[in-house]
Parts: C-alpha cells; sequence; structure tokens
C-alpha cells in the first residue's frame, strides 16, 4: 500500500519525453504543463469570502487579486511564459482569472475605406525610424520579410458584400511612382477577394513592380465564417480554407532576392549581405482592408508555415512567440480583437504575438468592434473560444471597474463582521495610525500572514476529507491523485490512457480537434468514480453486478459492453431476457411558421407505375398542446410552378394536419384538395411520445393481370405510437385525384400556397426523421422493383 506522502508523487509526463511532432517549442511548455496537473487546488469555494478569508482581509484578497490579473496578465506572451503565470497564482487569484475575472470575445468589421494600419510605433509615437534602424533592427532577422522565406497571413473571414475587398496589402502612402528616385525594388503586393468573375475568388497581386497577378480557382462565398491561410513564396502561393489545403499556384514569378525589416514606422530595406547604407521605406503602410468584411484571428508570419502547422492551429487561439528560442519567433503580429474596451481607444488593436505591432482601425466607428467569436459562430466546430481577461481593464473598461467595486463593496461587508480577522486585533491607535497612511504597508504585511494561516487552515480542514465519498458533477475540483487513493486501498489497477502520445497527454488534443475536456481530470474523475463504488465492487466481487460496476464508473453503459458468462456442462434456461432501455435522440423543432423543403423526388407523379411512401416521425410535447386548432404537419405537392396550390382542383397535395379539441382531444386529418378523412380523437395527444405517420400510395396490381389495363392506386395515412402504457394506431384512405405533370416534392412545417408563398396553416411539432422511399413497377414485368431511398435525419 501507498504511504500518504505518495499521494503528492502521482505519474506524470516525464519533461525529456521526445516531441516528435515539434508541437512543443521548448521543454519547458512540458514542464508548466505537468505542474499544472499535479497542482492541488483546494476545493473551497471561493465565491463567498466566509468560506475562505478567517483571519484575512476580504477586500484585500479581492484588492491584490484583480489588480495583479489587471496589471500582469500576459497577454502576449508564449505558452511557457502564460502557463509559468498561471501556476504561479495562489488559490484564490486562480479562482478569479479562471472563474470571475470579466473576459471579452470580439471580432473587426470593416468598410468601406476603413482599414487596419499595422502601425508599430503607436505605444511609441516619438520613436523614429532611424532610431529603431540603429538601435539593432537590421539585425534582427527575426523580424525580416523576403518571399524567398515565405510569408503566411491567416484570419478568419466572413465577406458581407459582393464587393471588390484587399485583405491585406503593402501599398504607398503617396500616389507618387516611389521608384523615381530610389530604384530599390520595393516589397509591394495585396490579397484580395475578387468579384468580378463569376464568382468570387481570391487574387494575389504585385503592384507598382512587376506585373504579377495571379488568382485562386476556388470560390469564396459571403455571409460565411471560414478560415483562410495564405502561405505565400517568390515561387509558389497555397491556399488553406478551414485548415485543409484546397488549391496551390505553382512557377509564379514574385519579388525575389530582397529582404526587409519589419521596424516601428514602416519598412527598412537590407540588401543580401544586410550591410546596405540605411534605406527608409516609411512612406509604405502595411494594412489589412478596404472593403466590406469582418475579420477575427489575423495572423502573418515571416515564413512559410507547413500543412501540419496550419491544420493544427486554424481552429483555435495560440500564444505569442517564445522568444527564448529563436526558430520559434516568427510570429510577427497577431490581432485578436478580445480588448473589451469600451473606452476613446478602441481603435487600437492590441498585437499577441508579443513585438508590440499594434494596429489602428483609420476611419474608426463604433460598429468596428464587435462581441462574438468567428471560431464560435462559424458552426464548423463547437465553441472553443473563451475570451481573454479585458487587459488593463482598470484603465479602459467599464465592465472591470463596476466588477471590482462590487467586489471591494462587498468584502468591505464582510469585514466589518469578521471577528477573527487578524488586522483588527492589532491595537487601535496603529490601526487609526495605518488608515492615515495611504500605502497601508502594515495591512499588506500582515494580509501576507493572514493569507498563510487562512491556506493552511483550509487545507489542513481538507485532509480529512481526501478518502469522503464524493459524487460530484465533471465541472467540480478533482483530487489529481486519486489513484494513489486507489492503491491506498489495496485496490489494484492499471493506469488509464497509456496509448496516448505527448500532446494528448498534456495538451488534451491532437493534431485534428481539440477534447472535450482536460485527460487527466477525466482520468482522476473515474478513479473517483470506482472509489465511491470500491465497496460495492468488492463486496460482489466475481458476479455480474460486480463488472457492470466498475463499467459504469468508467462510464461504459450496457449498450456498448454487454456481459455473458457460459460456464462448462451447466444447464441455462432459455428466457425472454428482454429489457427496456432510454435512448438520446435528437430533435428538430418546426414551430410557427418555419417548414422545411425537402428536394425533389425523382418520379414525375404522371407515370401510373409509380408507388411511394413519406414517413416521419414526430412528437408532440406538452408545451406546444393546443398553440392552434389546425396546425400542419408534413405533406407532398406537385413540383410544377404552374399550379396554384390553394385554388387550383387540378393541384396534387396530400397533407397531414392536427385538429386540436377542448373536449374531444386531438386527432390527425388527411386531406387533399377536395376531400378530407380523418382518425379518431385521442386524448393526451400532446405526451411528448413518438408517432411514426405515412403518407403511401400503394398501386392495386391484382387489377393488372389479364388485363392492359394500368394499375389503379389508394392513397393512405397510417399511424401508430406506443406511450409505454397502450399502442394508438389508425389507417385512413383518400381516393386519387387527377393532376397534371410534374414531380414530387415533400415538405414538413407549416403549409404555405404554393410552398413558398403565403401562410395557410401555422405548425407546432418537434421531428426525430423523414425518409421518403420509392418504388416503380415495371409494366411487363409485374414483380420488377427500382427503389430509390432518401433519408434526412436529425440525430447525426
Amino acid at each position: 500500500m501507498s504511504n500518504i506522502i505518495d499521494i503528492y508523487n502521482s505519474k506524470f509526463v516525464q519533461e525529456k519525453t521526445v516531441d516528435n511532432n515539434n508541437f512543443y517549442s521548448n521543454l519547458e511548455e512540458v514542464e508548466q504543463e505537468n505542474s499544472s496537473q499535479k497542482r492541488h487546488i483546494s476545493s473551497v469555494n471561493y465565491n463567498t469570502p466566509s468560506n475562505f478569508a478567517r483571519f484575512g482581509s476580504a477586500e484585500e484578497y479581492y484588492k491584490n487579486a484583480i489588480n495583479y490579473i489587471d496589471s500582469n496578465y500576459p497577454y502576449s506572451a508564449g505558452t511557457a511564459d502564460k502557463l509559468k503565470w498561471i501556476n504561479g497564482l495562489n488559490d484564490f487569484e486562480y479562482h478569479i482569472y479562471n472563474n470571475e475575472y470579466p473576459r471579452s470575445l470580439g471580432y473587426c468589421s470593416l468598410s468601406g475605406t476603413q482599414y487596419i494600419n499595422v502601425n508599430s510605433h503607436i505605444k511609441n509615437p516619438t520613436e523614429d525610424i532611424k532610431d529603431s534602424y540603429d538601435a539593432g533592427y537590421k539585425y534582427n532577422s527575426n523580424r525580416t520579410l523576403s518571399l524567398d522565406d515565405g510569408i503566411t497571413f491567416e484570419s478568419w473571414l466572413n465577406f458581407n458584400s459582393d464587393d471588390y475587398s484587399r485583405i491585406l496589402s503593402i501599398t504607398a502612402l503617396t500616389s507618387s511612382d516611389p521608384y523615381i528616385n530610389n530604384p530599390i525594388p520595393f516589397l509591394v503586393f495585396s490579397i484580395a477577394r475578387d468579384t468580378s468573375g463569376p464568382t468570387p475568388q481570391f487574387v494575389l497581386s504585385e503592384e507598382s513592380y512587376g506585373s504579377g497577378y495571379y488568382t485562386f480557382q476556388t470560390s469564396i462565398p459571403r455571409d460565411e465564417w471560414h478560415h483562410y491561410s495564405f502561405v505565400i513564396k517568390s515561387d509558389s502561393a497555397k491556399l488553406f480554407v478551414d485548415g485543409q489545403l484546397v488549391e496551390e499556384l505553382k512557377d509564379i514569378s514574385l519579388l525575389t532576392s530582397q529582404k526587409f525589416v519589419f521596424a516601428p514606422g514602416g519598412l527598412i530595406f537590407l540588401d543580401t549581405s544586410q550591410t546596405a547604407a540605411f534605406e527608409s521605406v516609411d512612406w509604405f503602410v502595411f494594412k489589412i482592408g478596404t472593403g466590406n468584411f469582418s475579420l477575427d484571428e489575423t495572423r502573418f508570419w515571416n515564413t512559410a508555415r507547413s500543412i501540419e502547422k496550419v491544420g493544427r492551429y486554424w481552429l483555435t487561439n495560440v500564444d505569442g512567440n517564445d522568444f527564448s528560442n529563436p526558430n520559434n519567433s516568427n510570429l510577427l503580429f497577431y490581432y485578436k480583437f478580445n480588448e473589451g474596451w469600451d473606452s476613446q481607444y478602441q481603435f487600437l488593436c492590441l498585437d499577441y504575438s508579443g513585438y508590440d505591432n499594434d494596429g489602428e482601425i483609420i476611419d474608426y466607428t463604433e460598429d468596428c468592434r464587435i462581441s462574438g467569436s468567428a471560431i464560435n459562430n462559424s458552426g464548423l466546430i463547437r465553441s472553443l473560444e473563451i475570451g481573454d481577461p479585458v487587459y488593463k481593464g482598470l484603465s479602459y473598461s467599464t465592465t472591470v471597474k463596476d466588477y471590482y467595486a462590487n467586489k471591494i463593496a462587498y468584502a468591505i461587508s464582510h469585514d466589518e463582521n469578521n471577528i477573527h480577522l487578524l488586522y483588527n486585533k492589532l491595537p487601535s491607535w496603529v490601526i487609526e495610525d495605518e488608515e492615515a497612511n495611504e500605502t497601508k504597508h502594515l495591512k499588506q504585511l500582515i494580509q501576507v500572514v493572514s493569507y498563510y494561516f487562512d491556506d493552511l487552515y483550509n487545507k489542513i480542514q481538507e485532509i480529512t476529507n481526501y478518502k469522503t465519498i464524493k459524487h460530484g458533477q465533471a465541472a467540480d475540483k478533482i483530487y489529481p491523485f486519486y489513484d494513489k487513493i486507489l492503491s491506498s486501498t489495496g485496490f489494484d489497477f492499471t493506469d488509464l490512457f497509456t496509448n496516448l502520445d505527448i500532446i494528448e497527454k498534456i495538451s488534451s488534443r491532437n493534431d485534428k480537434d481539440i477534447f472535450d475536456g482536460d485527460i487527466d481530470k477525466v482520468k482522476n474523475f473515474i478513479f473517483q468514480n470506482i472509489y465511491n463504488n470500491l465497496s460495492y465492487i468488492l463486496k460482489s466481487k466475481g458476479t455480474e453486478k460486480s463488472i457492470k460496476s466498475l463499467l459504469h464508473s468508467y462510464g461504459i453503459s450496457d449498450e456498448l459492453v454487454k456481459i455473458n458468462l457460459y460456464a462448462d456442462n451447466a444447464e441455462y434456461n432459455i428466457a425472454d431476457r428482454s429489457k427496456e432501455t432510454v435512448v438520446k435522440k435528437k430533435t428538430v423543432s418546426v414551430t410557427g411558421e418555419n417548414i422545411v423543403f425537402l428536394s425533389a423526388s425523382s418520379i414525375s407523379e404522371n407515370s401510373d407505375l409509380y408507388q411511394y411512401t413519406l414517413e416521419v416521425c414526430a412528437t408532440f410535447p406538452i408545451s406546444l398542446a393546443n398553440s392552434y386548432v389546425t396546425s400542419s404537419l408534413f405533406g407532398i405537392i406537385n413540383n410544377s410552378s404552374s399550379i396554384d396550390t390553394a385554388t387550383s382542383t387540378n393541384a396534387y397535395e396530400y397533407s397531414v394536419m392536427i385538429e386540436n379539441d377542448t373536449i374531444y382531444g386531438s386527432r390527425f386529418v388527411f386531406i387533399d384538395n377536395t376531400n378530407t378523412t380523418a382518425s379518431s380523437y385521442y386524448q393526451d395527444f400532446y405526451d411528448n411520445s413518438a408517432w411514426n405517420l405515412a403518407i403511401r400510395k400503394k398501386l392495386n396490381i391484382d387489377t393488372m393481370y389479364g388485363t392492359s389495363s394500368l394499375p389503379t392506386a389508394t392513397y393512405e395515412l397510417y399511424g401508430i405510437n406506443t406511450n409505454g402504457v397502450s399502442t394508438r394506431e389508425f389507417s385512413c384512405s383518400l381516393p386519387p385525384i387527377s393532376h397534371t405533370d410534374g414531380y414530387l416534392r415533400h415538405y414538413v412545417g407549416a403549409k404555405k400556397q404554393d410552398l413558398s408563398g403565403s401562410l395557410l396553416y401555422n405548425t407546432a411539432s418537434k421531428f426525430l426523421y423523414c425518409n421518403f422511399w420509392t418504388d416503380y413497377l415495371n409494366n411487363d414485368t409485374i414483380i420488377s422493383h427500382n427503389k430509390d431511398i432518401l433519408n434526412y435525419g436529425v440525430d447525426e
């Protein structure tokens, strides 16, 4: 068995484990991730000061934590530095950072002549480009731009119109030709969305120098969020859409053999030896935009990113540069638009790369800043962006100022009634003298000692709870040493997830996706479940119940693993062992005027040799009871545009309606354009149980034998429902109606004139699926069938 000291020595990934995929820029990232996993966060509820502030001042707790996060959050740091900062937070600060401190999500919307000027000297407006050059920028290879080495531009983009939009460009500030007085060939090019052709496409052009103009053939949609990556070199260009390489331009010719330094105020030209005299190109501007489009997560790298790296990070945020490793500091600027400011500085776009290349929105208007996230709003992936703490919020954000004021007022109220407050134990004359001192050094010193006592109190109190059975939720704090707690009980087990690689184990993701939860927390949550059920598992050891209990602790249901026990030379009674289980199903709610058009079938209804079945599965919850006296459910209609389904007697349409009566209940009504039939009335109709309903056209094949006539048809509505108590079933039919030629189209939901015209009947129901089956009978060989099946499910 394990000694209690071993609970702090659980197994973790070794720092020296080789990362074959080059996922981590240095081993310190692995060390910090390990430290995060090893960390024991107290299960104290920090939402209430009385739970954690016994000896210390709650006011000082909140004041110190909020000010520290506000002043020191490393918004532009690399992964290792950011993890190190987070791991350095005390338990209360960690709680404030993760759960309370205001966070912001945003993106930028540009229109007309608006653009983002990538102007790296905004923070130091007096800094001159010549001073930057002399300060050593010409020797800083991490800031150089060269198409020989390649560049990469990445951004989430959503085009709001069909107008021409310039995405990224390096252009002259004036209309004069910069080559007249200075013959140096400049890096002048742009990426744009061209709408002059049949479909919008991206174009790459070299402007004012040379004549390169290259078009990507991939069509670019509007009013949709997508992630686009452009990897450009002097002789090739690649386009990635949502992490996938969709097109590559080869054998192109862009500016070569020239290097420029990205420095405050503009670009600095260097010759290949980087020893040429200073040449300023400060009349050039590096800008993002003009046109009507929105952007988010905008990144620019001075290297050609690999396919693996583009595909790995398109769906999530990235951290700033790792300046300890020169090979991992190629991100020149990175705009997340998550500042969260509501002050006069909203025009400023913070650079999250670490290079301080902040951007300025030219011609800024309030509608440029929009709350939200391209990642979360795209619908392509689940919501992965959680937002960043508002940077310098106490200076630039009303939200953070209000949060700070409310917390301080709440804390002061607690301190005034806390008889254990250590600071109040001092003599009154000391406190009065301290209150007159604005710095309050003594109070801060007492707070340091008080925090130690509070932390010690909480942890000693929690020791007695280590082996207490706790049935918590996945969001609760889980001890990181449940494997040792299990081992101390004599339970022999094998460590979980041993087949994961270092990326999956440390970062809870792989090259293609990010996991829903932290792998280490999931592992400890499973160990906690096993420990909670250990007594029952051991008492029923060797039986089916014990095995099932252990599997359930892993979250494995009987539907995934079925247990069958057999013994040699034993007799078994063959018995009915069927059982009912609950299965989760997704539904699509169709209410009011909503209608879902399903694709037109291949049937031309003038053919008398077709038969078909349109089947839906619908539920009617109590929340929709008696929404309308008559509501539409689903139907089939002739797709000919010349037919007015509201008035024409020659229209081909069969519809299913629901009629509600306050006395008799509810019933299904089957109608065509002239005839009506209905089911019986049902009480407790809106009970959320599933009804299977089908419109069926059935050919009477028997009438064809021995004659040359075509078969007659019967149109039937069939329905069945099993609500757990009894089975309700009905069938009703209508005669065939005359019709004109046209293909059939089926729908669920509201009934409208000609499917898309004025509203005839609302709808109120939920659907699980809709199937359409067709069957064509060969006139020569009656028993020959050609089937066509269309399935529309929502449980995907």
